[in-house]
């Protein structure tokens, strides 16, 4: 699997030291990578800032993510958000 930038002409999200953002929206699908998996979902606004909520049972702030992308509308899965396969496999 490629980059999922060059792969499909995603508009990167930069992440931070903080889980605030004015470019994540809770309308939005978004591709993001924790460690060395990949995952599809949306975020949720928190009281602490936006916090991922396609990981695990409790999610994952914003800030504790390595890269975001968010996913063109036609893009979007019509089933629950899992891991996809690591890079280069």
């Amino acid at each position: 699997m490629m980059e999922p930038a060059a792969e499909n002409d995603l508009k990167r999200i930069v992440v931070g030291s903080s889980s605030e953002s004015t470019q994540i929206s809770a309308h939005r699908k978004y591709r993001v990578r924790i460690d060395s998996r990949w995952y599809e979902g949306s975020f949720s606004k928190r009281w602490f800032g936006w916090l991922f909520v396609d990981f695990g049972d409790t999610g994952m702030q914003l800030n504790l993510i390595d890269e975001v992308f968010e996913l063109k509308k036609e893009m979007t899965r019509k089933y629950p958000a899992k891991p996809l396969p690591p890079l280069g496999q």
